[in-house]
């Protein structure tokens, strides 16, 4: 499929979804590509996370052809496989992303989620309105359930209040261990 994708110079909407097993990868070709310049939604499932910065790279070839321009990009889905998008690719992806105008994100397979990356997040992408993040601690090939994040829930609350335009948030925090104070004082 992707060689395909070159010879649609204006592609708007992209969506992969893997059937490898081993998830697929994204080929280095793709970077020099025109694509991304007129992508205004990509939804990628089954992608190899080693080549993200594949990705990476070729959002930000688009967005300096664009020069000051924004790239036309709103919604980016990201699911990666077979691995964890870990803390210094998640923070260039959202540097790469922050050329363009994203209004929803979604990311999984989410290695490092501390609060210092919903802060960048908040920054990077002031017009963001929905926001889903997938937290692992470490790599299972179709476990889906709630996780306990690294910080306390009360520190995500307060970067959360950096999102301006914020309106749908979803994440897979364990809430059951969470304890309130309330009931407690009733006993």
């Amino acid at each position: 499929m992707w060689k395909i994708i070159p010879l649609c110079p204006n592609l708007r909407y992209l969506s992969f979804a893997s059937r490898e097993e081993n998830a697929s990868r994204i080929p280095p070709a793709i970077a020099s590509s025109i694509l991304f310049q007129t992508l205004t939604r990509i939804v990628l499932c089954g992608v190899q996370t080693r080549s993200i910065p594949i990705l990476i790279r070729a959002i930000n070839s688009a967005a300096l052809a664009l020069e000051s321009q924004p790239l036309p990009l709103t919604h980016f889905h990201l699911d990666v496989k077979c691995s964890l998008l870990k803390r210094d690719v998640a923070f260039q992806l959202i540097e790469a992303l922050s050329r363009a105008s994203i209004r929803s994100l979604y990311l999984s397979h989410l290695h490092y989620a501390r609060t210092d990356f919903l802060e960048h997040v908040a920054m990077s992408l002031p017009l963001l309105e929905a926001l889903t993040l997938r937290h692992q601690e470490m790599f299972a090939l179709h476990d889906r359930r709630p996780v306990s994040w690294p910080c306390p829930v009360h520190e995500y609350a307060q970067a959360l209040r950096n999102f301006s335009r914020l309106s749908f948030f979803g994440w897979n925090n364990l809430f059951w261990a969470i304890s309130y104070a309330p009931f407690y004082l009733l006993e």
